[in-house]
């Protein structure tokens, strides 16, 4: 048996300005193996992990069968692996037998150099790399050891070599495909924007394995006509230094929920900007993603209102009063008074614009003017129209005109004419009229004329598709009579089609009535019907493919139809749950009448038992109502099952004290194994005999001629080939 001897061969190798390597040697010791070069390389995309290449030479003819290397300092740490991948290694590096081989050629003149690469992990911040050499030859008579250091400079290329070698023309790496991937994390629950809304935050994630750093991540509005948030700088962006691969940080963006912002699920444009560890920049990367706002306030709306009475050549202080309807303030109120005249009413000493700063929502506030009705103004009333434009705090604009009804006192009475009746007022309970529900008409009937009465008052609905008729009555009401001026109430129940369209339908109300000297008058008036139809979403039952396994990932799928005659609006699938998700959101947008279309995601369970989650449908109807739907998703999780092996639980034989117990173990072990054999082959062969019985006994019973039955034909039957006798 060759005898191994392990030498310990210790390199120096000390870096001057000039590019010189020197080599301190232990006193009395000659080494077998030198190195006439190095160079330092970082390994493109893995931190602190080095590649040195080692130019090989021997320097005596000791013949070697081995050569490993360690690093005993305490800087590097020797590592193995490749690509991405590294590991720190505890036993020593082993040449290749192809530089053992070149090591071991003939010298002509000199001895042949061989070239390796080693990898090395940095475990300090020093530079000095330790490098230790074990040698394994046949003779260990001319062996020896010295050592020494190698320097590494942070992750650049350090070449340093004993002779001058020309360079050759440099090498250009295109560092720009080692290009980081980021977008926002798949499993992330929707990011919400409501009124409580400070900093909002998005999950930011590196998909490729080249790390990013100095990211910036900005946010903008896809339909920028419509502001969803405010902010305090005119770019809206968050930063994140550093984003390994798989990591992900929060990308948080000082904004509010803007006052005009819609509530539903609405679009933003995250653009990227980023360095790679090799300094190459990056800022044409962007994505499109869905944020659900929640606002609860309501948009400024101002309306004016006048309940002044006016007297015709009479000046007078009129108050208007400005009401906001909304939730939030409403800034920068600029009034203007319209539809003045001399011959109507004119405004005297005074102008017709005013300005309020602001007015908060569902505040009022009042402006006033002096104005001069003419001497000849006639009737019950006369109008004005008052503009009022304005803006909310986000600054978009908003513009209104209002007419109002000024009453008139000591004008001239009437003498003659025809008495007028209108619809002053109407409205429907419920607000919102569905397809096929029944709602109740109010209706408020004024006689406009000052001095005459209106008696035999019938009123007449009418819907000329039919959309919307009279429950339990006709279609018509009886009033006695309407005093000068005065007003009445109707209501009346109704009900709507069921298949009507989702649209608004016209309503043809007609008046027949007589006036105080008998005469009789008809007139006809027409209101809007809003008809909305219900939104009908059915969802299919819920798919699981394969029986879910705890840590086992389980597709589901499930399908859903619009078999409404309405749009679904913003219709967003979600799944929720005790367990991790793959897929778990899908936003489908507008989801057309008639649509189908299928949710598929997948779903780990990570606890046994019963699990119960949830898939949610969330859409918007046509006016803006949102609506929830929600099905259960139940997983019953089982363990998996992994059967103990049969001789685990057996004591195990004591060992044997020489050779000769384990020839009788294997001899024993034979015998066993023959026995088995033997056994298993006449088994074997006793149920082959068994089936082939079988098949015979199978095969004999259906050579048993059939039952055959003739229906019809019997007197075409000739005499020679008589009909054959029907077996019971």
């Amino acid at each position: 048996m060759k005898r191994i001897v392990a030498l310990l061969l210790c390199v120096l190798l000390i870096a001057s300005a000039a590019g010189d390597v020197h080599w301190a040697q232990a006193a009395g010791e000659e080494p077998g193996i030198e190195i006439a070069g190095y160079t330092v390389q970082g390994v493109a995309g893995v931190a602190d992990v080095y590649a040195v290449t080692l130019k090989l030479r021997r320097t005596n003819s000791n013949y070697l069968t081995g050569l490993k290397l360690s690093t005993p300092g305490p800087n590097f740490k020797q590592a193995t692996g490749s690509g991405g991948s590294y590991t720190i290694s505890n036993d020593p590096l082993s040449a290749s037998q192809n530089t053992i081989n070149t090591l071991n050629g003939n010298p002509n003149p000199d001895w042949p150099i061989a070239s390796e690469t080693f990898y090395f992990i940095r475990a300090a911040e020093g530079n000095d790399l330790v490098i230790c050499f074990f040698c394994n030859g046949k003779d260990p008579s001319g062996d020896a050891s010295s050592d020494g250091t190698i320097s590494v400079i942070k992750s650049a290329p350090d070449p340093i070599v004993v002779d001058p070698v020309v360079p050759g023309p440099p090498v250009e790496v295109d560092t720009t495909k080692y290009r980081p991937i980021l977008g926002v994390a798949s499993d992330a629950a929707l990011p919400l924007l409501d009124q409580t809304t400070e900093e909002l935050s998005i999950p930011i994630t590196n998909t490729a394995i080249y790390a990013a750093n100095r990211i910036t991540v900005s946010m903008e509005p896809t339909d920028k006509d419509k502001p969803l948030f405010t902010a305090n700088r005119i770019s809206v962006s968050a930063s994140i230094n550093t984003l390994n691969r798989d990591q992900v940080k929060d990308a948080k963006f000082a904004i509010k929920l803007a006052p005009g912002a819609k509530t539903g699920i609405h679009q933003v444009t995250l653009k990227y900007s980023f360095n790679n560890n090799h300094g190459d920049h990056f800022n044409d990367d962007s994505e499109v993603v869905y944020i659900q706002v929640e606002n609860r306030n309501a948009a400024p709306r101002l309306t004016a209102s006048c309940s002044q009475w006016l007297t015709p050549g009479q000046q007078a202080k009129v108050n208007f009063t400005l009401t906001n309807h909304g939730t939030t303030v409403a800034r920068d109120v600029k009034v203007t008074l319209e539809g003045l005249s001399p011959t109507g009413v004119a405004l005297i000493n005074d102008i017709d614009v005013k300005h309020l700063d602001l007015i908060a929502g569902g505040e009022s506030a009042s402006v006033h003017y002096n104005l001069l009705p003419a001497h000849s103004l006639e009737g019950s009333s006369t109008s004005l129209q008052l503009k009022v434009d304005y803006s909310d705090s986000n600054g978009e604009n908003y513009s209104d005109t209002n007419t109002v009804f000024l009453p008139l006192s000591g004008a001239k009475a009437e003498d003659k004419g025809v008495p007028r009746l209108i619809i002053s007022k109407y409205s429907f309970d419920p607000p919102v009229i569905r397809a096929g529900s029944e709602c109740t008409l109010f209706l408020e009937l004024q006689n406009t004329s000052r001095s005459k009465t209106i008696t035999n008052l019938k009123v007449t609905i009418l819907s000329d598709e039919g959309i919307l008729l009279p429950v339990d009555a006709s279609n018509t009401v009886f009033i006695e009579s309407i005093a000068a001026g005065d007003m009445v109430a109707v209501s009346l129940p109704m009900a709507t089609k069921a298949d009507a369209e989702n649209k608004t339908y016209p309503l043809k109300i007609s008046f027949d009535y007589e006036d105080s000297q008998g005469a009789a008058h008809n007139s006809q008036e027409m209101i809007s019907v809003p008809v909305n139809q219900n939104s009908r979403l059915v969802v299919g039952e819920i798919a699981l493919y394969g029986e879910p396994m705890l840590h086992e990932m389980v597709p589901v799928n499930v399908e859903f139809y619009n078999l409404g005659k309405t749009i679904l609006y913003n219709l967003m699938v979600k799944a929720e749950g005790p367990f991790k998700m793959e897929g778990g959101r899908y936003f489908v947008g507008n989801f057309n009448p008639g649509a189908s279309d299928s949710f598929n995601f997948a779903v780990t369970p990570t606890e046994p038992g019963e699990q119960v989650g949830e898939v949610i449908f969330q859409f918007e109807d046509s006016i803006g109502t949102q609506h929830e739907v929600k099905r259960e998703l139940k997983l019953e999780v089982i363990e998996p099952f992994y059967p103990d092996d049969p001789g685990m639980d057996e004591p195990l034989p004591p060992p044997p004290t020489n050779k000769w117990k384990y020839v009788g173990i294997g001899a024993g072990v034979l015998v066993l194994a023959a026995a088995g054999f033997v056994f298993w082959r006449r088994r074997k062969m006793q149920k082959k005999l068994e089936l082939q019985r079988a098949q015979d006994l199978t095969a004999a019973a259906q050579a048993v001629v059939p039952e055959i039955e003739y229906v019809g034909f019997e007197d075409e039957v000739e005499p020679d080939h008589p009909e054959p006798e029907q077996k019971d």
